[in-house]
């Protein structure tokens, strides 16, 4: 009776081995594998879910972003004129080298530097040093803020000579890049 008992055990302990040895192969080649998928769609769900919440936030801007494109599209040509294309550079500098000639001023120097990028338009820097009375030389920087063209003033230093004034002074002159109103679809929207 014992012999039997022997085989009966080693027979109960092969079973739990095997039935160990299947439950380890069914969670390493397909429970850990599952699990894993399952989080990775759960991730993609979730990122989903966050870009549906953006455009659902933006279609209830629509309204207000379709009245600022209108608004926009009204003051097109005043906006075109005071920030032109890259293209009309020759007649843009023209006009600066007039307004700055024009003044009753000694002109040191007057540099524009090459284009340079932004986001969606590029500037050409430049600097002016004029020296003279001070009024003139508040009538010059007048005019440059008031210019035709979209100017942004960067640094202004007006110091005191012996005898007359000295102005030093940096800005940017702005322009769009040509295509950029198709890019951003005020073409497509018009026609």
């Amino acid at each position: 009776m014992m012999t039997e008992k022997k085989p009966m055990a080693t027979t109960y302990v092969a079973i739990i081995l095997l039935i160990v040895v299947v439950g380890l192969l069914y969670w390493f080649f397909f429970l850990k594998p599952g699990l894993a998928k399952i989080d990775d769609l759960r991730e993609a769900n979730l990122s989903e879910e966050q870009e549906i919440a953006t455009l659902e936030s933006r279609l209830a801007q629509k309204k207000e972003t379709e009245s600022r494109w209108e608004a926009a599209r009204k003051n097109e040509d005043f906006l075109r004129t005071k920030v032109p294309e890259a293209s009309a550079l020759p007649e843009v500098l023209g006009a600066l080298e007039e307004l700055i000639f024009s003044a009753k001023l000694d002109i040191g120097s007057l540099n524009a530097y090459e284009f340079q990028d932004a986001e969606g338009y590029c500037f050409i820097p430049v600097s002016i040093s004029a020296k003279g009375k001070m009024d003139d030389l508040l009538v010059l920087l007048e005019g440059i803020e008031q210019f035709a063209h979209q100017s942004l003033v960067d640094n202004v230093r007006l110091e005191e000579d012996s005898d007359s004034h000295r102005l030093n002074l940096n800005f940017d002159l702005v322009f769009y890049l040509e295509g950029q109103a198709e890019a951003m679809g005020t073409a497509e929207e018009t026609g």
